[in-house]
Parts: structure tokens; C-alpha cells; sequence
């Protein structure tokens, strides 16, 4: 009898578990999967359309030297979409959270040597007793395009990085992105640090 009633109570909730899966992937995920399907529908037709007008010659003969050019400009593009959503991301965080400021910086290490990357630490105020300002400096599609505008040169990380002293010193730098510690110690998502200028003097010994 109490197997039983085990039984029926594991059933009701795995009935439950489901209809909460249910509710959640209809009402909740549901509108925006619809749009989101409505929008590759489109696309897709509107693809087909071109591939067959442009793969097709005007006696209706297929052509596979179109078929070959139209293919590789479609992989040519899905092969880029990651790079623009990165890109339109980048911007929209530069164009939210750029900042110019002077900080007191006193490490610099690059922690991925095939990446080029590297880790900043700093504070804010001369007289702080542990770190607390965190930057990355990254080779990235923006921080090019940047940098070449502000610059007119490539993004260099290794000799924007190298350019902090040992030692806390005051630099002016230019960053963007979100400064929370919780993102930095589970997901290392860092403030990336377009610019740094020391003015080569120690303030204080580490």
C-alpha cells in the first residue's frame, strides 16, 4: 500500500513537473519562438527566391557556376554573423559604458599568451589596500576599428599592457563594459581597456 502511494505521489508530480514545462514553453517561450520562426520563414523564402533567380539562366537551365558562387557567399555570411553580433555587442557596450578617468594601477600580466590577452589591476584611489579595479586588454574586431579612429593604428595589446609600470602609478585610461564582481570571479567578463598612458611615476611601493 505505501508503494503505492509512493507511485502516485512521484506520477502527480512528474505530471505536474511536465505541465509546468508545458505552460512555460507555450505561454512564456512561445511568442517569441513563433516570432523568431515567422522571421527564418521569411528569410528562408526570400533566400529560395534569389537562389533560384539567380541560379537559373533565362531558358530555365540550371547553372552550377552560379550554384557554386551564390554557396559560397552564404557561407561567406553565416561564417560573419557570429563576428557582427560580437561587433553590434561590443559598440552598444562602448556606446553605454565608456569611460575616461584616471585610476592608480600597479599589475600588469598577460594571462593568455596564444589569446594575446591580458589582466590589468588597479584601484581607484591611491590609498587602497587590495585591487580594485579589473580590465582586460583584448585584440578584438572593435577595439581595431577603435583604435584605428583614435589612433590610426592597429590595437597593439601587448604594448597598451606593457605600458604600466610596476608599481602603483596614476594612468589615464579608456574603457568600457560592465565593472561587477560577481561577472568577473564566475564568467571573467572584464571592462576591456582601450587606452593607457602612466605617467612613469611611483607613488607608492607594492
Amino acid at each position: 500500500m505505501e508503494e503505492i502511494k509512493k507511485f502516485l505521489a512521484n506520477s502527480r508530480f512528474i505530471i505536474q513537473f511536465l505541465a509546468g514545462l508545458h505552460f512555460v514553453w507555450d505561454r512564456v517561450l512561445g511568442p517569441p519562438r513563433r516570432l523568431l520562426m515567422k522571421i527564418l520563414g521569411r528569410l528562408f523564402h526570400w533566400y529560395k527566391a534569389k537562389w533560384n533567380t539567380y541560379t537559373y539562366d533565362k531558358y530555365g537551365g540550371f547553372v552550377y557556376k552560379r550554384a557554386g558562387i551564390m554557396t559560397t557567399i552564404t557561407l561567406l555570411v553565416l561564417f560573419m554573423i557570429p563576428t557582427f553580433i560580437t561587433l553590434s555587442f561590443q559598440t552598444a557596450m562602448f556606446l553605454t559604458t565608456y569611460r575616461s578617468e584616471r585610476v592608480y594601477l600597479f599589475h600588469a600580466e598577460e594571462i593568455y599568451p596564444d589569446d594575446n590577452i591580458w589582466s590589468i589591476r588597479g584601484c581607484e584611489m591611491v590609498n587602497c589596500a587590495t585591487e580594485s579595479l579589473y580590465f582586460r586588454v583584448a585584440p578584438s574586431l572593435f577595439n581595431h576599428i577603435w583604435s584605428v579612429f583614435y589612433k590610426q593604428e592597429l590595437f597593439l595589446a601587448d604594448d597598451i599592457a606593457s605600458g604600466v609600470p610596476p608599481g602603483k602609478t596614476e594612468c589615464h585610461i579608456i574603457s568600457y563594459g560592465i565593472r561587477l564582481k560577481t561577472l568577473m570571479k564566475r564568467y571573467e567578463i572584464y571592462p576591456d581597456a582601450l587606452y593607457i598612458a602612466c605617467d612613469g611615476k611611483r607613488l607608492v611601493d607594492n
